[in-house]
């Protein structure tokens, strides 16, 4: 997966989008399998970090790890999270947003009672 990315990163800085395009489909199909048979916690953190260091973040190698965190079970979100630099954190949570409320499901969750959210008192008499 770095290697790709590395591939399609040569694609863009010589202008051949065909290499990208290519690199790109090989990367696609990686991403879509199991975490478990697509690539390691190891690959898949030089990956992000080398696509994240390029264009501050905006190009598609950016995107499409995004996307595949979000769409992945939340055992493959727990081991590769912690490899997402922090610039990318906040992309996720927003697209996470948004499918959630293109789901409609915002409707259904409530903030819950107040005192979910106070702080205990404690006794702080001395005995």
């Amino acid at each position: 997966l770095p290697t790709l990315a590395r591939l399609w990163i040569m694609g863009d800085r010589f202008l051949i989008p065909a290499v990208q395009n290519l690199a790109m489909d090989s990367i696609y199909t990686t991403l879509l399998r199991p975490a478990h048979t697509g690539c390691s916690v190891e690959q898949f953190g030089e990956y992000v970090r080398l696509a994240n260091a390029f264009g501050n973040g905006e190009n598609c190698l950016v995107d499409v790890a995004i996307r595949k965190l979000c769409a992945t079970t939340q055992d493959c979100f727990d081991l590769w999270a912690p490899e997402v630099p922090p610039e990318m954190v906040l992309r996720i949570t927003g697209l996470l947003k948004r499918h959630h409320e293109d789901l409609n499901v915002y409707n259904q969750i409530n903030l819950g009672d107040r005192e979910e959210y106070y702080v205990e008192r404690r006794d702080l008499s001395f005995e």
